[in-house]
């Protein structure tokens, strides 16, 4: 079975032909909900084989090279601190 590979900042990922999307999100350290998310973005590629989500070689290799381009980064802004009077201190 040939891997397919991309390359990342710590060496080589390397993903099988196809994998389920179980297998893969918990390689990537993301929740279920996460991914679901991810995918209803269009950011992961799954396809649906017998009702089981799988994601293939090419498309886990693509959100890997988008994310190390930085193309998925946000701005973190942390939510304002409220007083007890409910009012928002900034």
């Amino acid at each position: 079975m040939k891997e397919h590979t991309t390359a990342s900042t710590g060496g080589e990922a390397k993903f099988p032909p196809i994998q389920s999307q179980q297998s893969f999100i918990t390689g990537i350290g993301i929740s279920p909900v996460t991914a679901w998310r991810f995918e209803k973005r269009g950011w992961i590629h799954t396809v649906n084989i017998a009702g089981r989500r799988y994601i293939t070689a090419e498309a886990a290799a693509e959100f890997v090279r988008r994310a190390e381009a930085g193309e998925f980064a946000k701005t973190h802004k942390a939510p304002g601190r409220t007083t007890a009077a409910g009012g928002t201190v900034r």
